[in-house]
């Protein structure tokens, strides 16, 4: 059985390797669908997308967020 400590650190783990498609991403970020595009371009320290079909990409939301921490300076 699952304490209740265990369960949470679950949850949250689930919660930060949610796959966001681009528009998501960009909203979390507060950023446009271009700018997103460009930063994934050109900052080699932005987070890898991640092919999820032939025609579909995304990021993970922990990157993301670990990614903006590393920008804000945190």
């Amino acid at each position: 059985m699952m304490n209740n400590s265990t369960y949470l650190e679950s949850k949250k783990s689930d919660h930060l390797n949610e796959m966001l498609r681009n528009k998501q991403s960009a909203a979390l970020l507060g950023i446009s669908l271009v700018t997103l595009w460009r930063i994934g371009e050109r900052d080699t320290t932005f987070p890898s997308k991640i092919r999820i079909s032939s025609r579909c990409v995304g990021y993970r939301r922990g990157d993301l967020l670990k990614w903006q921490e590393q920008q804000m300076g945190v």
